[in-house]
């Protein structure tokens, strides 16, 4: 039984800890990508190709939802884990008389704006506003 018990701890973790990296990938994924339309935007306007600049900037509009889709699925993959990583943890804090062994539990409630869904949220929903605001200046402001 104790062998299941680690067997089970051991898959839920590496679980947990696949999907929990790759959303930490996604943020550093997500800046490189809006330093870069920044640079393409900056480049199109210092070359008075406002179309371009608008064009670049729609783009990224389209980066930005996609990485808000692509960290609610994460979100979800992250979620599968706690159910039973919850129950992992109760069996090993009854076993062993250690109480604080229920992390998951210890670690549910979050206050506003501090879990990772919300800071995602908005670097998200920030990236694509100001990615839509430069598309409307590059695509009707004209010198």
């Amino acid at each position: 039984m104790e062998d299941d018990l680690g067997m089970a701890l051991d898959h839920a973790w590496a679980w947990f800890s696949l999907h929990a990296g790759q959303r930490m990938q996604l943020v550093n994924f997500l800046l490189i990508s809006a330093a870069f339309v920044v640079a393409g935007y900056a480049t199109a306007l210092r070359n008075g190709t406002q179309v371009a600049a608008g064009a670049i900037a729609v783009a990224g509009v389209v980066v930005a939802l996609g990485f808000w889709r692509l960290d609610v699925r994460t979100r979800e993959l992250v979620r599968a884990a706690e159910a039973p990583l919850r129950e992992l943890q109760h069996e090993l804090a009854t076993r062993t008389g250690i109480t604080s062994l229920r992390l998951v539990d210890a670690v549910a409630v979050t206050g506003p704006l501090t879990s990772y869904a919300s800071v995602l949220r908005v670097l998200c929903a920030s990236c694509g506003m100001l990615a839509a605001l430069g598309a409307l200046y590059g695509f009707f402001v004209f010198d």
